[in-house]
């Protein structure tokens, strides 16, 4: 009996066994199942401001990818098939993203030479229906959550010269109520902002031909639109100083014999009462400097000053130097025969590819200045490109790092850098540091302190003093 247990035991051992084995067994993937191997990919803003919904997306080798947005506390998640660029809105009613094409539609399409146009996708998180608008290019929700502004496609695929000194016309505007769903229409619309506490939109008109160009005002709440500058020149660089009705804008404004625009600055302390401070620079800088619209403007915290970027104004090459240049052009179409010379300057400190992947960057590099919205007196912070300046937070000051001292060692890793603060009011100039790293470089929360490292040590300078002080992490 006992012996027959025993035979018994022993084959059921190798019987589980051999289950085990050919459960472990790998099955060969088949080519066809590729695809459904998936990937979670990670959003800007994953979570809505009440934290009850999440957005994630769904990455797939067969490029069948899709947007999720899943309630926080379980159930089902609101799909949206080729979604992108997700957003919430601050009342976190409303979400909605981008949807673009499959491969093979994108494929068809240019196939076809059609124009390829994604979608917007408009989700009520509440009822989790969708809403889709076709030809949608770039939306953003309203600050308060209650509109959603929808810019289109432009009628033809025209891109703005290289440089970047030339506006292109602007495309439709759609400003939908999303609690209604009534659309107001606006065109040739060229940039926009929001005001970010309150119901005012900004937005530029650039129209072909320069007929009609504006800067325009709309207020969400009442539906009034305004005119608060019109001209033939062009309008960029809308900001609005924070939690205030305060706006400012650049105008351009053509020089003789410079090449590309100068700017004037229209600045609204309270862009309800349509009073507009307008600042000009011609009479501030020299005759070879500009104001640019490759830089922002920028409020000060107070609303005293606002900060702008200047840069050189080249001169316009002359007819001689032009038919000159001509001159050395090669006029074979044989690959061997044209010339392939570069000169780099010994002084260069970066080196040739990188300078010709930067060269677009590097024209739009520019020199720090404010405005003084009491007088209309224009401060240069920075003197030089490369001095790197950053306005101070709730000061009327700056701090500017000066790049050029160290350049040959910044273009190998070393980062090294000069920097001094400057007092707006008077100009005072006051050292804060030599030779230190300016990647790590901050001002404290209420802009008193400066804090770097230097030679493995923290130091920290009290704004004014010039005196730096070990920092010992206590």
């Amino acid at each position: 009996m006992t012996s027959t247990r025993l035979r018994l035991s022993v084959a059921a051992l190798f019987l589980f066994a051999g289950a085990m084995l050919d459960a472990q067994q790998t099955r060969i993937l088949q080519p066809d199942e590729y695809g459904r191997w998936e990937q979670l990919a990670a959003q800007r803003t994953p979570l809505s401001s009440d934290g009850a919904w999440l957005v994630y997306g769904i990455t797939r080798s067969n490029r069948q990818n899709e947007l999720r947005f899943q309630p926080t506390a379980g159930g089902d998640p609101v799909v949206v098939a080729f979604g992108e660029q997700p957003a919430f809105t601050d009342d976190s009613k409303w979400a909605a993203c981008l949807v673009g094409l499959s491969e093979d539609e994108e494929a068809k399409l240019r196939k076809d030479k059609k124009p390829v146009r994604k979608r917007l996708a408009l989700v009520n998180l509440a009822t989790r229906s969708v809403t889709t608008v076709d030809a949608v290019e770039s939306f953003s929700f309203s600050p308060s959550g209650s509109h959603v502004a929808m810019r289109r496609y432009a009628d033809s695929d025209k891109e703005a010269p290289e440089g970047g000194e030339v506006i292109a016309p602007g495309t439709p505007l759609v400003l939908r109520a999303l609690a209604t769903g009534q659309d107001a229409a606006f065109g040739s619309v060229s940039e926009l902002a929001w005001q970010d506490k309150g119901s005012l939109l900004a937005f530029a008109i650039t129209v072909e031909g320069a007929v009609g160009n504006g800067l325009q005002l709309y207020d969400t709440a009442s539906g009034v639109l305004r005119t608060l500058d019109s001209s033939a020149h062009t309008y960029t660089g809308l900001a609005w100083r924070k939690e205030s009705k305060s706006l400012a804008a650049l105008r351009s404004a053509e020089g003789s014999g410079r090449e590309g625009p100068t700017h004037t600055l229209l600045a609204w302390a309270d862009v309800t009462n349509g009073t507009v401070k307008t600042l000009d620079a011609s009479s501030a800088l020299p005759a070879d400097l500009r104001v640019v619209r490759f830089r922002t403007p920028q409020w000060s915290d107070d609303g005293q000053w606002v900060f702008v970027g200047v840069a050189p104004w080249q001169a316009k090459a002359s007819a001689d130097a032009v038919d000159r240049s001509r001159r050395v052009v090669a006029s074979s179409t044989n690959p061997d025969e044209l010339p392939d010379v570069q000169v780099w300057h010994p002084k260069d400190t970066i080196v040739m590819p990188k300078q010709k992947l930067d060269a677009r960057r590097d024209r739009e590099r520019s020199m720090l200045a404010a405005w003084s919205i009491a007088d209309s007196r224009l401060v240069r912070i920075a003197q030089a490109i490369g001095e790197e300046a950053t306005p101070i937070k709730r000061s009327a000051k700056a701090l500017v790092v000066d790049t050029n001292a160290f350049a040959m060692e910044r273009s190998i890793g070393r980062i090294y850098g000069n920097v001094w603060s400057i007092d707006l009011a008077s100009g005072k100039k006051t050292d804060v540091g030599q030779r230190i790293d300016d990647h790590t470089l901050q001002t404290s929360p209420g802009g008193k302190f400066a804090l770097y490292l230097k030679a493995d040590q923290f130091w920290t300078v009290r704004e004014g003093s010039g005196a730096a002080v070990p920092y010992a992490g206590k």
